[in-house]
């Protein structure tokens, strides 16, 4: 899907009716300026998110080793493998 103004987004479905209702939703989101890419979070997981973090922030912190626990736990839990678009708030739970 093209748009002036927008990057590139494009999608494979199974149904052509899910392809014009997801191309209907991401229209709507950009005529009301509210649209937000989300290639990069159905590409990456959160495991691969949290090292990210760790590489770039965590680890230059003043505590790094109670950080690295805390993404360790994280990275251990089955979220780790799961893509960052498919996650939901609902479904959370801190691992421990």
């Amino acid at each position: 899907m093209r748009r002036r103004g927008f990057p590139v987004q494009n999608k494979t479905f199974t149904s052509k009716t899910d392809a014009a209702t997801w191309a209907r939703q991401v229209e709507s989101e950009m005529d009301r300026g509210v649209f937000v890419s989300r290639v990069e979070a159905e590409r990456t997981t959160l495991g691969e998110a949290l090292e990210r973090y760790w590489r770039e922030h965590a680890s230059h912190k003043r505590c790094p080793k109670r950080g690295r626990g805390f993404i360790d736990r994280w990275l251990h839990h089955p979220y780790a493998k799961r893509f960052l678009a498919s996650l939901r708030s609902a479904e959370w739970q801190v691992p421990r």
